[in-house]
């Protein structure tokens, strides 16, 4: 009979613990992964004939770690809406000509990245304080590209623009206190596309005709607290 009390009381505990925890909170998370440009064939460049030369991806990867802050509401234990802030990153990626005249000439990119997001999460509880979770996430990425071709000499404009981004991730995350949570998760994050201003160097037609593009994407695996008012 002691034993049996011991577990209802247990288990009202825990139901007590995951059920209450409604309300504002602050978050904190330490992400880290990679961010990924791609379609840099899509630059411009008066010359390349597609027919003997194409762009080849030198380096089309480069890790990034971040912070990220958010605010948000927890409406029970299933449902959370937040506001988050992601820090700047500083990214490098390079690709060079392959065949015809510019054979070997290449670009490389500088890029910076912040955004803002607005996320959702959906959570199913799984055992006591343990949950899994799914999120969406829609909101502003902030980007500025610059860059060289060759050497840092032959520089283009630096361009900074601000585009539509979206994320998509799952996690796992513990109830530490009635007021405290913990998780860890991945995501990713689309960023769109970018690009430098023109070519602020001389090239053999006189003309500044020349940019690099990019469509840029983010995977991370991250680990936050989570505080509820």
């Amino acid at each position: 009979m002691k034993i049996k009390l011991l577990s209802l009381v247990v288990l009202a505990a825990a139901f007590n613990q995951t059920a209450n925890a409604e309300g504002y909170y602050v978050s904190g998370k330490f992400a880290t992964g990679n961010q990924y440009a791609s379609s840099m064939d899509t630059s411009l460049r008066i010359g390349i004939n597609p027919s003997e030369a194409r762009y080849v991806e030198v380096d089309s990867k480069d890790g990034t770690n971040r912070g990220a802050f958010a605010v948000g509401y927890k409406f029970d234990n299933l449902w959370q809406v937040e506001v988050e802030y992601n820090t700047k990153v500083d990214t490098d990626f390079v690709t060079s000509v392959a065949g015809g005249q510019f054979n070997g000439s290449s670009n490389n990119y500088q890029i910076t990245s912040e955004r803002v997001m607005v996320n959702a999460y959906r959570a199913i509880p799984v055992y006591s304080v343990f949950s899994v979770y799914g999120q969406a996430g829609l909101g502003l990425a902030k980007v500025d590209v610059g860059g060289w071709q060759g050497n840092e000499t032959r520089r283009y404009d630096s361009n900074s623009q601000t585009n539509l981004a979206y994320s998509l991730g799952a996690g796992a995350r513990a109830d530490i206190t009635t007021a405290l949570f913990a998780d860890i998760g991945y995501r990713y994050t689309g960023l769109g596309k970018v690009e430098s201003g023109f070519n602020d160097f001389a090239n053999r037609r006189g003309q500044r005709d020349e940019q690099m593009k990019a469509d840029l994407t983010e995977q991370e695996v991250y680990f936050g607290l989570t505080y509820v008012f």
